[in-house]
């Protein structure tokens, strides 16, 4: 049973990494992407029948009672508010689905399990960097539709930032902990800013900054860490020039903190208006909820703002009237809209107990050299809480990739826990 959940959960990994240039550049049809849930499904079935209660530590435990504890409180929600089921069960699956598949990964791999496929990801970028170049010299793409690897169309730019963010800190936090060479360190950052100045990502600078600055807090001060402070700087100044030759007006938009600010403040564009970045809940207050208690606290009810382009039952009447205003673009508007104030909180506690438990856990991860680990996911949590201000990245199928990255810190734990229990009983 294990080997078998083992080959679907890499799967998962695999497929999702080229499922959207089959859709956007081979023009396989978009349900070739419902092969995701599909395989999910039938892990969750394999999982149910194979569980091993002992499989999972006292932390990981503790993590997965919370995230039960967030569904129900979710689901409360929209029974309180009368939600219809199919709406309900499309939010399930864009809000949990990445979840249950962390919860399986914890269950049932191993650290070599985790360490082949980190592995085998960075080296994706290959491709991710051929897909790249194909698209800007050969379709001409750019900005919001240039997505490398994960197609051309609108938005893919989300899961192109998402992937980048993971193999930049994998490799800069192995390289400063002396397990990977400064050429791959600074092959892997600097096409990653490169990619990310086609894109348009200008929240990449901001996140390798925060990766850059959150290994020189977490690390002992070393040479390696200087290198990568420099192999940093150097790819940020490289990104910079490419952004200014594709993307003049984006580069002045991070030319200040003011710029910044009011590029992510804008509710108008043209005559049309958005849902801001930064201030998405104080717009949703004053155009939805105006001041009413209840709806600040536990919003509209899980499932209420929910819709898809394949599944006309998983559309609710609110996207349908309000949809043009781009709420769902955002993590943070639709848990807010759905589940309120609480919901947001709840969420996000779900990353803080993670960061908790690779803290807690860094140093006797260094007794085995697994420090890179804590410190990797411990960076990853941060991306995560910044990111559902900033996009629906969190609701997308590429969280699958987030959340295998964020189990992997309580595999090595229980892993590391194992090995010790087998050399006692010797």
């Amino acid at each position: 049973m294990k080997i078998r959940i083992n080959v679907l959960i890499r799967f998962q990994i695999y497929y999702l990494l080229i499922v959207e240039t089959l859709i956007s550049i081979f023009n396989f049809p978009d349900y070739i992407r419902y092969i995701l849930d599909a395989n999910l499904i039938v892990m969750m079935a394999f999982y149910v029948v194979g569980y091993k209660k002992n499989n999972v530590t006292k932390q990981g435990k503790m993590v997965f009672r919370y995230i039960f504890f967030v569904i129900l409180f979710f689901v409360i929600t929209a029974i309180f508010r009368n939600i219809p089921v199919g709406q309900v069960l499309w939010a399930v699956r864009n809000n949990f689905f990445y979840i249950f598949y962390f919860i399986i990964c914890i269950n049932m791999l191993d650290k070599r399990d985790i360490e082949i496929l980190m592995q085998n990801i960075v080296k994706f970028n290959i491709l991710n960097v051929i897909c790249g170049i194909y698209e800007f010299f050969v379709l001409h793409v750019t900005g919001d539709d240039f997505g490398g690897m994960f197609g051309c169309q609108k938005g893919c730019n989300g899961y192109l930032n998402v992937y980048l963010v993971v193999i930049s800190s994998y490799v800069i936090t192995r390289f400063i902990l002396k397990k990977e060479t400064i050429l791959n360190m600074l092959l892997v950052v600097i096409s990653s800013v490169i990619l990310a100045s086609v894109a348009e990502l200008k929240i990449f600078y901001v996140e390798l900054l925060v990766v850059v600055v959150s290994e020189v807090l977490l690390n002992k001060k070393s040479l390696k860490l200087f290198l990568a402070l420099v192999g940093g700087v150097l790819a940020l100044f490289v990104g910079l020039q490419v952004l200014s030759i594709t993307h003049s007006d984006s580069r002045r938009t991070i030319d200040s903190i003011e710029n910044m600010i009011e590029y992510g403040s804008r509710e108008e564009f043209g005559d049309e208006i958005r849902i801001a970045r930064l201030t998405a809940i104080q717009q949703i207050d004053k155009l939805f909820f105006k001041g009413n208690t209840k709806y600040r606290l536990i919003g509209y009810g899980f499932g209420s703002c929910e819709e898809s382009e394949t599944f006309s039952w998983a559309n609710s009447k609110f996207a349908q009237k309000y949809g043009v205003i781009g709420y769902r673009n955002l993590s943070a508007s639709m848990l807010y809209l759905e589940t309120g104030a609480i919901g947001i909180i709840l969420f996000l506690l779900i990353f803080v107990l993670i960061f908790v438990v690779a803290v807690n856990n860094k140093s006797h991860l260094k007794k085995y050299g697994y420090t890179y680990i804590a410190v990797f996911c411990q960076v990853m949590c941060l991306m995560c809480i910044g990111n559902i201000w900033y996009n629906s990245a969190i609701r997308r199928e590429i969280a699958y990739l987030t959340f295998f990255v964020l189990s992997s810190v309580f595999i090595f734990i229980r892993t590391i826990a194992k090995e010790e229990t087998g050399r006692l009983n010797k």
